[in-house]
């Protein structure tokens, strides 16, 4: 009776466990992906305003 109801909240804290570790590593994957999309971004950003600053003034 005891070891069962031992397997059962270990069993549970290990699939709590798991999820909160899943969710910690889709945010990661997140914030990862959205850091790069950013900095493409600013770097694309920054691509036109120099070609816009070497164009001639009446381009």
């Amino acid at each position: 009776m005891y070891s069962d109801l031992h397997h059962d909240s270990y069993q549970r804290q290990h699939d709590a466990a798991r999820c909160q570790a899943e969710a910690w590593r889709r945010q990661a994957i997140h914030h990862f992906w959205r850091q790069q999309d950013q900095a493409l971004r600013r770097g694309l950003q920054a691509l036109r305003r120099a070609a816009r600053l070497q164009l001639p003034r009446d381009a």
